[in-house]
């Protein structure tokens, strides 16, 4: 992917509360190397403390439920302008910043990602969220594309997940 994260356009007037929720993963870059599995969906929501808490949830190879939690400071709504997270989260040694391309916090959420591993190694990720885990066909390559044109990701560079 030869996209540049900081002129990926993002979700005007991003509104947190109603992004918080369960998301299905849809698709992927083939490059996000931290997830493996399919049947992928992420869980959205703040804390006490107003800390962005998300856990992933996948099945590897359709036995093993892994689950992981992945937490990013944010000690107010400063922490995220238009859509974009500017408090990395962290996995690990894994820290990604996240933004979003676009969303109607209803169906679909378009999403981009760099990512540093080790403080040495960059990475760049995009996913295809949805509220449900099927959508109606054509909705997918419909989403596909305005990654493509938001963010140069090709559709050959993305994996469908398996719901």
């Amino acid at each position: 992917m030869k996209a540049k994260y900081d002129n990926i356009p993002t979700q005007a007037n991003f509104n947190l509360n109603r992004f918080i929720g369960r998301w299905y993963e849809l698709a992927r870059s083939k490059s996000t190397f931290f997830e493996a599995g399919d049947y992928v969906y992420n869980d959205y929501k703040l804390d006490a403390e107003g800390n962005m808490l998300f856990t992933c949830h996948e099945m590897i190879n359709d036995k093993e439920n892994i689950t992981k939690a992945i937490s990013a400071q944010r000690a107010n709504n400063e922490a995220i302008i238009e859509g974009r997270f500017l408090k990395p989260f962290k996995l690990k040694f894994l820290r990604f910043s996240v933004a979003v391309i676009e969303t109607d916090y209803d169906n679909y959420a378009i999403m981009y990602s760099k990512n540093k591993f080790v403080w040495l190694f960059s990475n760049h990720s995009a996913w295809i969220l949805s509220r449900l885990p099927i959508v109606e066909p054509g909705k997918l390559d419909e989403w596909l594309n305005t990654l493509e044109g938001k963010a140069g990701v090709k559709k050959q560079d993305m994996r469908v997940t398996l719901q």
